[in-house]
């Protein structure tokens, strides 16, 4: 049997310029090899918050099984992964 206390998590931070340099350099190799494909998708925006809504705080009728409480990203009730602008309404 082990005496040892366990260690507490540590959390640090990420945007330090050692990690900035390594993020850039990681992209950029990623970048040369082709790996990276450079698409367009739409964004829901309110205009009452005046800022672009996360996936999963959209709702409306899930497409597929038609459950009127569906997120943005996905349908609690059938399992199926959505985009917000899938949404029936």
């Amino acid at each position: 049997m082990s005496t040892e206390q366990p260690q507490k998590p540590r959390f640090g931070r990420t945007p330090s310029r050692a990690q900035t340099s390594i993020c850039q350099a990681v992209f950029a190799e990623l970048q040369a090899q082709g790996c990276l494909l450079e698409q367009s998708m739409e964004q829901l925006f309110s205009e009452a918050l005046g800022k672009f809504l996360a996936d999963r705080f959209v709702t409306g009728t899930c497409p597929k099984c038609k459950y009127e409480d569906a997120r943005g990203d996905q349908c609690d009730q059938c399992g199926t992964l959505l985009n917000p602008t899938e949404l029936l309404r």
